[in-house]
C-alpha cells in the first residue's frame, strides 16, 4: 500500500513474536525508502527479561531496519509524560517521513490483561488536560463489564456495518456467545491459534 500510494502505512502488532512478522516488510521498506510505521505492543520494562510469557525483544527485532525507533516509557499519568511521548513520536516520524524516508518503529509498553468487553477507567484530569479536554468536566464513571451479547445491544448495529472480531488466547467469552454475536452482526472472526 505504501509503495502504491507513497503515503506512510501503519502496521500494528500484538505482544510476543508477532513483531517478527513485520521484519520482511521492514527490510523491503528500508531498502526501497518506503514510509512504514510499525507499532508494536510490548510489556512494561519490569517484565522484560524476567521470563514473562509472550516476550520478544521488539526494539531489537526492528532496530537494523528502521530510520528511527521509539521505545516509549512505561505509562505515567501526567501531562508532562504525555507531552514527552508526543515529542518523541513526532521526532521519530519526522525522520521516517523526511528527506530519507523509510520505516519507523514505535514500541508501546502496556501491562495487564485487556478485554474489549470491559471498558477501561476514564482518563484522569491531567491526561484529559494534556489531550485538550475540559479539565473541569467530571470524569465519566467507569461502566461495569458486560458480556459480548450485551455489547451487541449497545452497539449501533445496522445493515451494512462492517466490523471484525479478533479473538486472542485470553478471550473471556465462550465460543457459543461469540458465534451468536458474529452470526447477528455478520462480522468475521480472526482467532489466535491459542484462543
Amino acid at each position: 500500500i505504501a509503495k502504491a500510494t507513497g503515503e506512510a502505512v501503519l502496521v500494528v502488532t500484538t505482544s510476543g513474536s508477532a513483531v517478527a512478522n513485520a521484519v520482511p516488510a521492514l527490510t523491503e521498506a528500508d531498502a526501497c525508502g518506503t514510509p512504514l510505521v510499525i507499532l508494536s505492543c510490548d510489556r512494561p520494562r519490569a517484565m522484560r527479561g524476567a521470563g514473562f510469557g509472550q516476550m520478544t525483544d521488539h526494539a531489537g527485532a526492528c532496530r537494523a531496519f528502521v530510520r528511527a525507533g521509539v521505545d516509549l516509557e512505561d505509562p505515567h499519568d501526567s501531562a508532562a509524560a504525555f507531552r514527552a511521548m508526543r515529542d518523541a513520536l513526532a521526532a521519530a516520524l519526522a525522520r521516517g517521513l523526511g528527506e530519507n524516508p523509510g520505516p519507523v518503529h514505535i514500541n508501546v509498553p502496556l501491562g495487564g490483561r485487556f478485554d474489549a468487553t470491559e471498558p477501561g477507567p476514564p482518563l484522569c484530569a491531567t491526561t484529559r488536560e494534556a489531550l485538550g479536554d475540559d479539565p473541569g468536566a467530571p470524569a465519566a464513571a467507569p461502566r461495569r463489564p458486560g458480556r459480548i451479547d450485551a455489547l451487541a445491544h449497545r452497539l449501533p448495529l445496522r445493515p451494512g456495518l462492517r466490523g471484525l472480531v479478533v479473538a486472542g488466547p485470553e478471550c473471556a467469552l465462550d465460543s457459543a456467545t461469540l458465534a451468536d454475536f458474529c452470526l447477528r452482526t455478520g462480522f468475521p472472526v480472526i482467532a489466535d491459534a491459542a484462543s
